[in-house]
């Protein structure tokens, strides 16, 4: 079997955590966030997703972390990460996006940003849908904290 892109990539991304897990044993990625609580407003999808959660137009009360992924200063632009947590029956299931671009190929490339204000966040690997792949995007409509 021969060693694929995606592979490699994984393989190099393995390296720099373990890199960092040397310097931040406890929290190498996105090492400080805010917690915040918020609304998540589904729409009607023009094409059906084959996730039935999301092809229900509805609002869910969620918890989410924003956080730099780095860690490094505010004034350094840094990937933003936003993880939110929707609850689901007893339980609750997570959504992890990062700061990308809107454009097809843009929403691909991780985008540093100073802050989340004016950020987009996109999952940039797809989640499984019956339809085929799911790509997930979020916006802010309001200001956020500084991180």
């Amino acid at each position: 079997m021969r060693n694929g892109p995606s592979e490699f990539a994984g393989r190099g991304l393995a390296q720099v955590f373990r890199a960092l897990k040397t310097v931040r044993p406890v929290r190498p990625i996105h090492p400080h966030g805010v917690g915040l609580a918020g609304t998540l407003e589904r729409h009607q999808c023009p094409v059906p997703s084959g996730i039935a959660w999301i092809g229900t137009p509805g609002t869910d009360a969620v918890q989410a972390r924003l956080s730099r992924s780095a860690g490094l200063p505010p004034v350094f632009p840094d990937i933003l990460g936003l993880a939110l947590r929707v609850p689901a029956g007893s339980g609750h299931f997570d959504v992890l996006l990062s700061s990308t671009g809107m454009s097809r190929p843009g929403r691909f490339l991780l985008t540093a940003r100073k802050t989340a204000s004016a950020a987009a966040f996109t999952t940039v690997m797809p989640y499984r849908g019956a339809q085929g792949p799911v790509l997930l995007a979020a916006r802010t409509v309001a200001a956020v904290p500084a991180l």
